[in-house]
């Protein structure tokens, strides 16, 4: 009602401008023009309307942090083109791709399975690793990854990314997809980020499969920490977007409406893909190519590949390990937790609030608006930066600069500037 009101006493007040400036004939000799300007003008204005606050919730010791985020402090402007989370979520993973001229690593994991990293910036020798881990289709080459990727080599960071296995141009070796039931996978990479790295602080950005992969990861070195602090877990810092907690109620969500059955047929479809068209050779057996093809969810998915690759007795034990909501209280690095309650693909019942709220190392923000892993803005929604990215940014380089400003980007340039 709000924003139709506006929208109303916007063209209202636009008719009576030119009413009273006498601008009937020019109107009608530019009408055209006219109408362009009108559109745009009543665009603006709608967009004005549309924003929504951030509901923040963090203990008392992060204030001196929370002040430099900025960001967080003003409200989320929607974009008008994205008025709901299905829009918001559909454009920002339609964005058009600028591809990076990346270096890729490969790695080997336990179970003999390539890994994959590619890496950009690394020119910023000096500067801090920002390791980012995409949703369960993403790749370094995604449209909502490599405007971020770009910033952030152009302010300074050295950024590696991590693409999933069969995912884009990735390897898939072993007849399995990402292991996300333990942080081995995740330990893998970090481990040689590290070594590549050397002493330079590592901040994490996970976006929903990748954040529940992170997750798993920094809450596994709880007793290390303990024993050791904080010099023992290589990734001083992380951001959290739109996490699928509990894969067992986003799983029984998938199936309760038409909508989210089109999500769950979009991205188990994926996944049959780089099955049928990889087969044997990606040590797919004929039997699971062929029982494949008539698959069309991801549950269907998890119980033809991922149950029996990794041998649990049930679908029901699978989801249960790769929960993470039990690792909520076992992290002990700062963390940005980032949730939107029109996410389509990750209802709000399923974001353990109370447990985020009292680990005292976790920022949580919640929007009203923002879809699943998009939170896009402005008339052109899909070009430049998006509030997410933007967002990311300022507080990875909040982190850093509170927690390790001799390795700020920022830091170093405002002293460089002094002399």
């Amino acid at each position: 009602c709000r924003v139709m009101f506006r929208l109303v006493a916007g063209v209202t007040l636009v008719v009576l401008l030119l009413s009273l400036s006498g601008f009937n004939s020019l109107l009608a000799q530019w009408s055209f023009q006219t109408s362009v300007v009108a559109v745009l003008g009543l665009t603006f204005l709608l967009e004005r309307s549309l924003k929504y606050k951030v509901d923040l919730w963090f203990h008392d010791h992060f204030d001196p942090l929370m002040a430099k985020l900025e960001i967080l402090k003003k409200p989320y402007y929607l974009s008008v083109w994205t008025i709901s989370g299905h829009l918001n979520t559909f454009i920002n993973a339609n964005r058009p791709p600028k591809p990076l001229d990346y270096r890729r690593d490969e790695i080997i994991a336990s179970d003999g399975a390539t890994l994959v990293l590619d890496w950009f910036g690394e020119h910023n020798t000096e500067g801090p690793t920002v390791f980012i881990l995409p949703g369960v289709s993403g790749h370094s080459q995604a449209g909502y990854i490599t405007p971020l990727v770009t910033q952030l080599s152009n302010d300074g960071y050295c950024v590696v990314v991590h693409t999933h296995p069969g995912m884009n141009d990735a390897p898939l070796t072993k007849g399995r997809f990402s292991r996300v039931f333990d942080s081995e996978d995740t330990g893998s990479l970090v481990a040689h980020i590290k070594k590549s790295r050397g002493e330079a602080p590592i901040v994490a950005v996970g976006y929903s499969l990748g954040a529940a992969m992170l997750v798993k990861y920094i809450g596994g070195h709880k007793h290390s920490m303990e024993r050791d602090g904080i010099d023992s877990v290589p990734i001083k810092a992380g951001i959290i977007v739109s996490c699928p907690w509990d894969f067992s109620k986003i799983t029984k969500h998938m199936q309760q409406s038409s909508m989210a059955q089109l999500y769950d047929k979009y991205f188990a479809g994926i996944f049959k893909e780089a099955i049928t068209t990889r087969g044997e050779s990606a040590g797919f057996s004929p039997e699971v190519v062929e029982k494949a093809l008539k698959l069309d969810s991801l549950k269907e998915i998890d119980e033809l590949v991922m149950r029996s690759v990794w041998g649990f007795d049930s679908l029901e034990e699978y989801y249960g390990k790769i929960c993470c909501v039990e690792e909520i209280k076992k992290i002990q690095i700062p963390l940005l937790v980032l949730h939107a309650n029109d996410d389509p693909l990750v209802p709000t019942h399923v974001v353990p609030k109370e447990a985020i709220k009292q680990n005292k190392y976790i920022v949580y923000a919640e929007t009203a608006r923002g879809g699943h892993v998009a939170w896009l803005s402005g008339l052109f929604p899909t070009s430049g930066l998006s509030w997410l990215d933007k967002t990311n940014i300022e507080c990875i380089e909040g982190f850093i600069e509170h927690f390790y400003p001799h390795a700020s980007p920022r830091v170093q340039r405002r002293k460089a500037a002094i002399v």
